[in-house]
């Protein structure tokens, strides 16, 4: 019963009340959403995505975190939005803090198609990032060339200060 109570709240509140996964190399993955987003928001130098896309900055604030745009449906706000160094176009960066599927292609489409529309660019491209992905997704992927996946790890250590 417990275990079935957990699993209520869990879906109800986006928080994993079970152990996180671990992997051999002791990596994990965030219990929040929102934590992964704000560590990348916050360590985006640090991170491959800082190479290659920039986040968008104006009046001196980053407006790429949870940026709004109205008329999507459901959640009015993409994840993460960033522009590409080289072209200008932007990336629409879907974040999800487990496993994710094909619904999410869906999802990081219709914002696409949201920056295509209200902010004229053809060549908006997306970025879904996940703990780990399922096979649906794998073919949903091989149909949206302009949606690429990437997954994440985390690894956190305390040492001795010996």
């Amino acid at each position: 019963d417990l275990v079935n109570i957990l699993d209520i709240y869990s879906e109800e509140l986006d928080f994993m009340f079970e152990k996180p996964e671990v992997n051999s190399q002791n990596n994990s993955i965030f219990s929040i959403e929102s934590q992964l987003e704000d560590f990348i928001i916050e360590n985006w130098d640090n991170t491959i995505l800082s190479k290659k896309y920039e986040l968008i900055v104006e009046e001196g604030e980053i407006v790429s975190q949870q940026f709004y745009a109205p008329g999507t449906e459901g959640d009015n706000h993409i994840d993460i939005l960033a522009k590409d160094k080289n072209n200008g176009n932007y990336v629409v960066i879907e974040l999800k803090k487990n496993q994710t599927n094909d619904d999410t292609i869906g999802q990081t489409l219709r914002y696409m198609g949201w920056i295509k529309k209200y902010k004229k660019d053809e060549n908006v491209k997306g970025i879904i990032i996940a703990a780990k992905y399922d096979k649906k997704l794998n073919l949903a992927l091989s149909m949206a060339p302009n949606i690429e996946a990437m997954t994440y790890e985390v690894d956190f250590k305390l040492r001795d200060h010996n």
